[in-house]
């Protein structure tokens, strides 16, 4: 090969390695987007994944692969102390990036091809197929979650951007809450000085649970004196060796007033929903109350917003805009003209004291929406015409407070007086709209209610007991719920060992780690449950004496 030739081939060779270099630089780069936040200082060794580097941040030194690196800026528990100079907004982009290369990785992993099914199987299931206790239980984690997990566990994706950038911060502070719980709770010594220290309990908290992120926020906030007492105290000192980074993580946040302010604010606006949720996860009749709580809910919320966000009413505000369309989504998906319906048919709306409660409330008979969807009900309840101009008629006499609903007793009663009442005491001179009140207006807007009778029905039809009649089946599970109702008219009901014992259900069973709150199930039909503390004595079931003080 002559001069020329070589220094061609040598030129093609030197390009051909700058562009495979430059490649897998941006490769890397896009698989490993956090090397950019800190500096390469040497490569230790040629095998392995551990390199010295330099926070760009805090200018630590270590030697370390990139997940110390991740859990170093992203503030992870991954062995690594977290750095304390990076901001929340750089700290939400960089989580952006993780997230992005985390899904960029996973559309770009292998694809597992499915073998042909064994024709041994044990059975065939249809496609969607779903037992009918999995359809009724799913009403109240259908309604709640998605509203829950919006706020708590915002995800980064492409249609959900402005609902990321304004609640990450949510996510931050539920994990920060759940990082602090885990230290104290999985090192038996810590755990001992803060029993020492609290004269409350942490609760494990399961994300199946209705508004887990919640009860533990509050949880939190009542425990935060004490917490700071036990922080500073020379006992905690004395076992934090085992991970300093980790201790001086909890340390800084408990003792930080600004963090202690976040868990205000997110208390603060979500306690509206936590409580029209509640009410109406009850097996009380409040379907004819669902409408008139939604509204008072969301004004609730603007208030709370827009007052720590110190802006007039006419503002506007980028977050409360996020909120109220994550309300808005959630309502439209449940929200049914029964609704509406039965918002109509209740007397209390249509008194002079109610209106006056707030200047934006109109007469449902004056409501744009509440209206179409009334008529839509009307026509399902009433497919005779004939019955249906009547039943319309009556209607107009109600609301207009015309004819025999003149009477001022009707009128004075409409605001104190109990709906279903009102109707049974002044509505005979509208039968047909009487009847189909008298039947709204005892309805509960949750199915969950029922799912103590699947659960009981699961107890009574086992594996072993599975010839019985469906019929003798549903006495058993009759005769089972009036027992337990009757039980709890006792003195040994709420004494003793025998408290509440039937707390955890038909089937007690232990779910690991969930804690205590998990088996308690903590049903919202029952709410003075959620002010009870479960202690851990070593006798399953057994409840404490210390209350929570909301």
């Amino acid at each position: 090969m002559d001069s020329a030739s070589a220094f061609a081939f040598a030129t093609a060779s030197s390009g051909n390695s700058s562009v495979s270099s430059s490649s897998q630089t941006n490769a890397m780069d896009t698989i490993y987007p956090l090397w950019s936040y800190v500096t390469k200082l040497e490569k230790l060794g040629n095998q392995g994944g551990n390199t010295l580097w330099q926070c760009n941040f805090c200018s630590v030194v270590k030697k370390r692969s990139y997940t110390r690196v991740r859990g170093h800026l992203l503030k992870l528990s991954n062995g690594i102390g977290p750095c304390q100079n990076v901001t929340k907004e750089v700290l939400a982009t960089m989580k952006k990036l993780d997230e992005e290369a985390k899904a960029r990785m996973k559309e770009n992993a292998p694809k597992k091809v499915p073998l042909p099914p064994s024709t041994r199987s044990s059975g065939f299931v249809l496609e969607g197929y779903e037992t009918k206790k999995q359809r009724t239980s799913g009403s109240r984690s259908e309604t709640i979650s998605p509203v829950e997990k919006a706020f708590d566990r915002a995800k980064n994706v492409e249609n959900n951007q402005v609902t990321y950038d304004e609640c990450s911060w949510i996510t931050i502070i539920a994990d920060d809450v759940s990082f602090i719980k885990n230290y104290i709770m999985n090192h038996s010594m810590r755990l001992a000085i803060f029993n020492d220290f609290v004269p409350l309990k942490l609760l494990s908290v399961a994300s199946t649970r209705f508004a887990s992120v919640m009860v533990m926020l509050k949880r939190f906030k009542l425990l935060k004196t004490s917490l700071q007492t036990m922080i500073i105290s020379p006992r905690w000192n004395s076992y934090r060796e085992d991970d300093t980074g980790k201790a001086k993580f909890v340390k800084e946040k408990v003792l930080d007033d600004i963090w202690w302010d976040d868990i205000d604010y997110i208390l603060s606006f979500t306690s509206p929903m936590y409580d029209m949720l509640r009410i109406c996860d009850t097996d009380k009749p409040c379907l004819h109350l669902v409408y008139d709580m939604w509204d008072t809910m969301i004004e609730k919320v603007e208030v709370a917003i827009y007052r720590h966000e110190g802006k007039r009413h006419e503002d506007s505000s980028t977050f409360y805009e996020v909120v109220h369309a994550i309300l808005v989504d959630r309502w439209n998906k449940n929200n049914t003209p029964l609704h509406c319906l039965a918002h109509s048919l209740n007397p209390r709306y249509y008194s002079d004291e109610w209106l006056h409660e707030g200047p934006s409330r109109v007469p449902p008979h004056k409501d744009v929406e509440v209206a179409r969807e009334r008529m839509k009900c009307m026509k399902r309840y009433f497919p005779n015409s004939a019955d249906r101009s009547k039943a319309n008629m009556e209607f107009a006499n109600f609301s207009s407070k015309a004819g025999e609903f003149g009477d001022s007793d009707s009128i004075h009663d409409r605001y104190a007086m109990d709906p279903k009442s009102w109707w049974v005491t002044y509505g005979a001179s509208a039968p047909l709209l009487q009847s189909v009140a008298l039947k709204l207006l005892v309805q509960p807007s949750s199915s969950s209610c029922s799912e103590r009778n699947w659960s009981t029905y699961l107890f009574v039809h086992s594996a072993k007991r599975n010839k019985m009649t469906p019929k003798r089946a549903e006495d058993l599970v009759f005769i089972h719920s009036n027992i337990r109702l009757l039980s709890r008219r006792t003195r040994q009901y709420m004494e003793g060992q025998t408290k509440m014992w039937d707390i955890v259900g038909d089937a007690f069973d232990t779910f690991g780690d969930v804690g205590d709150l998990e088996i308690a199930q903590l049903s919202l039909d029952e709410p003075e449950l959620e002010a009870v503390v479960f202690t851990d004595d070593g006798d399953d079931g057994e409840i404490g004496d210390e209350a929570m003080e909301d």
